[in-house]
């Protein structure tokens, strides 16, 4: 679920016409998921490079996510801190 792409409606937001295509598990997390992931790929990034490196490492993670069987991105939490460490 997490790696396959899938077609969304993003309300011709940021230029993207009224549908998109993005991954599976970005779609489940709704419109808003969607449309961010839009934005910081398409406008965030501007050096091909760099967003070419960076959506290799999110198709690594998604498919991470769902081999690990992460349905949701609300599922994804940080690492817990050990006692006493500071932020």
């Amino acid at each position: 679920m997490g790696s396959e792409l899938v077609p969304v409606r993003t309300g011709e937001v940021a230029g993207f016409g009224a549908s998109a295509v993005v991954p599976a598990l970005v779609a489940a997390g709704g419109e808003r998921a969607a449309i961010r992931f839009l934005e910081f790929f398409a406008g965030q990034i501007r050096n091909a490079n760099t967003r070419a490196a960076y959506g290799r490492a999110a198709g690594e993670f998604l498919a991470w996510c769902e081999d690990h069987g992460i349905g949701s991105l609300a599922d994804v939490q940080p690492p817990c801190r050990p006692p006493g460490s500071s932020s």
